[in-house]
């Protein structure tokens, strides 16, 4: 085929060669598109464990201050029903927060 024509070999050989670099982009692509879609997922998880992170710091800060006022010598209705109060009115914005971050299989 090529013994008659240069030309024809090149132009061949130039097709190979196009074809090899059209693969070997393509590849590349997939492999960064599945890090970008790996990155989307680790964000999403990290707010979900921001989220998480910051209601059971919120939780365990106020167990001393219930504990202080049960060992106490007053009376510790008034700072346990306070807390109760500010638990309920923040239980929704938690409750949106989980809900808004929450794990895509789990949907």
């Amino acid at each position: 085929m090529f013994k008659s024509s240069i030309t024809k070999f090149l132009i061949a050989s130039l097709g190979v060669l196009m074809v090899g670099l059209f693969v070997a982009t393509l590849i590349l692509a997939v492999y960064a598109w599945t890090n970008y879609a790996l990155a989307g997922r680790i964000a999403r998880l990290t707010r979900t464990d921001d989220t998480l992170f910051n209601a059971l710091l919120t939780v365990r800060a106020q167990v001393p201050k219930i504990s202080t006022s049960l060992f106490s010598r007053d009376d510790p209705a008034a700072v346990i029903d306070s807390r109760a109060a500010r638990r309920v009115g923040n239980g929704d914005q938690r409750a949106a927060g989980v809900a808004r971050h929450r794990h895509p299989q789990s949907r």
